[in-house]
């Protein structure tokens, strides 16, 4: 339950926009993959990306916003199910995405983050890796 808590704490510190909490509570060389679907996707690495990567997407939109609807874990991952949302600056389009999210947590602090727009594949890929 302690990396559940870890990341519901991450949700919080990033809808704040609180790089200070968000830096402790991800591991210096994090590794952030953002689905490549998106705008901006891709693998990023280190903490300093991270914030650039938030701080891009929070520019690209009018009220975004990740809101978590199911929080669970398995095995040592932490599966999210989330609902992006927001409005594209300076057109007003209005954009909603369901999205699956694997973190993976190791002594409190966050190392890798992988997002899906696929629920059902983030599911999959966090019990492949529980079976190994």
């Amino acid at each position: 339950m302690a990396n559940v808590q870890v990341v519901e704490r991450f949700f919080d510190a990033a809808a704040r926009r609180d790089t200070d909490a968000m830096r402790e509570l991800t591991d210096p060389d994090v590794e952030w993959h953002t689905t490549r679907e998106l705008p901006g996707g891709g693998v990023f690495r280190g903490q300093a990306a991270v914030e650039e990567v938030l701080r891009d997407q929070a520019d690209t939109f009018d009220d975004f916003s990740v809101e978590p609807e199911q929080v669970r874990e398995v095995g040592e991952q932490v599966v999210v199910f989330a609902r992006l949302s927001g409005r594209i600056k300076g057109t007003g389009h209005a954009v909603e995405q369901p999205v699956g999210q694997v973190w993976t947590v190791r002594d409190g602090r966050v190392v890798r983050f992988r997002a899906y727009l696929d629920r059902e594949e983030a599911m999959r890929v966090a019990q492949e890796e529980m079976t190994g």
